[in-house]
């Protein structure tokens, strides 16, 4: 489980309430209902994502619009979302530098065959936990 402050930086990049992050179950209620449209700029902004890189790894374009309109995002996107910012955030308490988090996290890595972590941790919760592990390594100095 994530420490408080850890909960809140991932707050700040989602652009939302750190309180909705103080409780576990709080947070789990507010993916189920979606998070409001708006993480998708913050999210875009802190890892300096294009808009195309948006619809591969998040949401497409026209269902995008969609969720626009309506201010929501879907408990699906939501959590891909949840996923981004909590690695963005594990990186740059890593590396104390958020571009040097950010080259990180768009670096293919040998542990993960190649793959970008940050493409591997949005996909899936599992991602997710292998990006944190290696980072949890490079914190504690093991071999990352």
């Amino acid at each position: 489980m994530e420490t408080q402050t850890e909960a809140h930086s991932v707050a700040s990049i989602l652009g939302l309430h750190e309180r909705e992050f103080d409780n576990p179950l709080m947070l789990i209620k507010q993916i189920e209902q979606g998070f409001p449209t708006s993480v998708v700029d913050r999210v875009k902004s802190a890892m300096m994502l294009a808009d195309h890189q948006i619809n591969e790894l998040f949401v497409k374009g026209t269902t995008l619009d969609r969720r626009r309109k309506s201010g929501r995002l879907n408990s699906v996107e939501s959590q891909k979302f949840e996923r981004a910012a909590r690695v963005l955030a594990a990186a740059e308490d890593v590396f104390q530098d958020q571009h040097t988090a950010r080259e990180f996290l768009k670096r293919p890595h040998m542990f993960l065959d190649g793959q970008k972590p940050f493409d591997v941790a949005v996909g899936t919760d599992i991602g997710a936990s292998m990006v944190e592990d290696i980072l949890g390594r490079l914190k504690y100095g093991s071999a990352a």
